[in-house]
């Protein structure tokens, strides 16, 4: 088993975890009655067709990839100029904070960047990859679970997606080993 094993399973936990602390500070200001305006919006385009869903599911996979690469190239350079890796980790996080505050995000974009960064450096650039692309394709894509409503496809597609994204993670997580055990029994994939 390498290192780098389990940077998918890490990334895409991380990512719903983020989802569900978001989602209970969303739920408990609209329980709390606050007046707070919510940041949430969808792609306009994801919520079409299933075709377009699945489109942009590429396109966040691209956009965050490059976004990463971005991130470690000013780290690099950042760490060149420093020679201290824990300086550049700092004035990388305030850079992309300030950019995120800076353009008229929510505030709570500065610690989406932070999250992602620590993920970079500790962790590694898959998971980082993984963390940004899940937790943008979770957030910004209608999900439910009626399936009356005229977007339940697309939230099939998603949820698909990042289920998909998790069981890679696991398995690949395992190194080898077998996934329900010992070979005993019917679940067992093995020939022992």
């Amino acid at each position: 088993m390498t290192p780098d094993s389990r940077d998918v399973l890490i990334g895409v936990l991380a990512a719903v975890g983020y989802i569900a602390v978001v989602s209970a500070g969303t739920t408990l200001l609209v329980l709390l009655n606050s007046r707070v305006q919510l940041p949430r919006q969808f792609f306009p385009w994801a919520m079409v067709s299933v075709p377009s869903a699945i489109a942009a599911i590429p396109w966040n996979v691209t956009r965050w990839t490059v976004v990463d690469l971005g991130a470690i190239f000013l780290l690099y350079l950042v760490r060149t100029l420093s020679k201290r890796r824990w300086v550049a980790e700092i004035v990388v996080t305030i850079v992309f904070a300030a950019t995120a505050l800076r353009t008229g995000d929510h505030p709570a974009f500065a610690f989406i960047w932070a999250a992602s960064l620590v993920l970079l450096c500790r962790v590694g650039f898959l998971a980082a990859c993984t963390f940004d692309t899940t937790r943008y394709t979770l957030h910004y894509f209608p999900l439910t679970f009626h399936p009356s409503a005229w977007y339940f496809s697309q939230s099939v597609v998603v949820l698909t997606f990042c289920a998909g994204l998790a069981v890679y993670g696991f398995y690949i997580s395992l190194g080898g080993k077998p996934v329900f055990g010992r070979g005993r029994g019917i679940l067992s994939f093995s020939e022992e």
